[in-house]
């Protein structure tokens, strides 16, 4: 009898402990897709900034969608790293508006 009481108990307390387990790695599951789904939400608001301020050619619109430790990566050259030094960078690669010169008049 106290065999059988001892197994009762032992089973029992491992299907809570299973049971406790099977219901914590759903709960994890359901947050990171829920994560997953404000993330990409995220990248896609983040997109469509970017796609805006680089249409417009806003020199503070292109600084300000990156983040303060953002990296941009380019072929050829090391990576900048820096929100202030991709400004810079900004600046020093942007032609002054006085130095460009439209030849095709149905571009302009």
């Amino acid at each position: 009898m106290r065999r059988t009481s001892v197994f009762v108990t032992v089973a029992f307390l491992a299907g809570l402990a299973i049971g406790f387990f099977v219901r914590s790695a759903g709960i994890d599951a359901l947050r990171r897709s829920n994560t997953r789904a404000a993330d990409l939400a995220a990248i896609k608001k983040l997109e469509q900034e970017d796609i805006k301020v680089t249409l417009s050619q806003d020199p503070r619109g292109l600084v300000d969608v990156w983040a303060e430790d953002g990296v941009r990566l380019g072929p050829g050259r090391p990576p900048t790293i820096g929100r202030q030094a991709i400004a810079a960078e900004n600046e020093s690669s942007t032609p002054s508006s006085r130095s460009l010169r439209c030849s095709d008049t149905r571009l302009c």
